[in-house]
């Protein structure tokens, strides 16, 4: 009995089973649209499995949202004008900014420039909107603080790259001045992630002291950083030519 009850006040579940009826009777032709609606579906029932479960769960419920998760079929419901400023919309909204900058960082250490420097605006892009998506959830603490979390480690992974106009003289004297990433930006992410979470948490006091200890040295952030990225900028290699490639005239 309580199994039809829920059956009853789960309206997704009741379109899914439809969809599957549909499907069963083959009245899906279209096997792109079948793979984005079945996807959507599953986005959004991760969604209202995570807004409707217990704070005590949540870890797990972030776990089935991201394992349901996929950058075309995220877009394609977010488009839709009937999800739009919607609770599912938010959600895939900041998980779109989340996965592209951990995209992003995984590619500063790409082989080309061109590369590198994609990489580097897309992470400046991606932080900047994980900040913003935060704010969509001002009733939800875990879930912005989060977000600011994935926003401190996004401004984090930039710290200690030159800004391709600064003057590499001024950068070594001046490292906040001429690095993209800011450590002052790092500490204040950090810190209103603390704020949200609770100070007088374990995890608020964690993340506290990691702005503090931040807030001790910078510039020896700048400097360990900077060795790191020394030669982000470096032009493409040229292949060089070897003996055995010079034909014999």
């Amino acid at each position: 009995v309580a199994t039809e009850q829920l059956d009853q006040d789960n309206a997704l579940l009741q379109g899914l089973k439809k969809t599957w009826a549909n499907i069963k009777a083959g009245n899906f032709g279209n096997r792109l649209v079948l793979l984005i609606v079945i996807g959507a579906a599953a986005i959004i029932g991760a969604w209202w499995f995570l807004a409707s479960s217990s704070k005590k769960s949540d870890s797990i419920t972030w776990t089935t949202f991201e394992q349901a998760r996929s950058q075309q079929v995220m877009q394609s419901v977010v488009d839709q004008p009937q999800f739009a400023n919607t609770g599912a919309a938010k959600i895939i909204k900041l998980n779109m900014a989340r996965d592209k900058a951990t995209d992003a960082i995984a590619r500063l250490s790409d082989e080309k420039l061109a590369g590198r420097r994609k990489a580097l605006a897309d992470l400046q892009e991606a932080r900047g909107e994980i900040e913003a998506h935060a704010e969509d959830f001002k009733n939800d603490r875990s879930i912005k603080s989060a977000a600011l979390l994935d926003a401190a480690k996004a401004e984090l992974a930039m710290v200690g790259i030159r800004g391709e106009k600064a003057n590499p003289l001024e950068f070594l004297n001046s490292p906040e001045t001429g690095s993209v990433g800011k450590v002052a930006k790092y500490i204040e992410l950090l810190k209103k992630a603390a704020d949200v979470i609770g100070k007088e948490t374990a995890a608020g006091k964690k993340y506290l002291a990691k702005a503090e200890a931040a807030e001790k040295d910078p510039n020896k952030m700048y400097r360990d950083a900077a060795e790191l990225y020394g030669d982000f900028f470096r032009e493409d290699d040229k292949p060089k030519a070897s003996p055995l490639d010079v034909p014999i005239k």
